[in-house]
């Protein structure tokens, strides 16, 4: 599909043109693109956590429940790999999730406290006990 235009105003403010007719988005805050930016994630879980991302600030919210299989369709992976992920994001403080789990999922929220993340070392290939690394 054809992408949006750029509609500059106002001496180099830039906005989409026609927002009616162009593609929908998910809006993130500056300080947390940019915290992301300066983390190290490895490829699985950052597709869960773009997931998480697009469930919940992409329809303003909070939090939101999702079930694995929702992770399933939307990243194809499997589901070993999508438990795997979800710790790691956990244990790098980068999203919670609700306690309780139901068959319709666990909810969860992108933890935007961005001071509290715990990065991986860059010897960590991804799976690492993090605990270690807190130390």
């Amino acid at each position: 599909p054809d992408r949006p235009s750029l509609r500059c105003v106002n001496g180099g403010h830039c906005e989409m043109a026609d927002t009616e007719n162009t593609e929908k988005f998910t809006q993130i805050p500056n300080h947390v693109l940019e915290a992301l930016a300066m983390i190290r994630i490895p490829g699985e879980p950052r597709q869960i956590l773009d997931v998480i991302l697009r469930k919940t600030l992409g329809w303003h919210k909070i939090s939101d429940r999702i079930s694995l299989s929702q992770f399933q369709e939307l990243t194809g992976m499997k589901k070993p790999s999508i438990i795997r992920a979800i710790k790691t994001l956990l244990e790098m403080d980068l999203i919670t999730r609700t306690p309780k789990r139901t068959h319709d999922g666990s909810i969860y929220a992108v933890n935007l406290d961005h001071t509290s993340w715990i990065p991986l070392s860059k010897r960590s290939c991804g799976f690492k006990n993090l605990k270690e690394e807190k130390q």
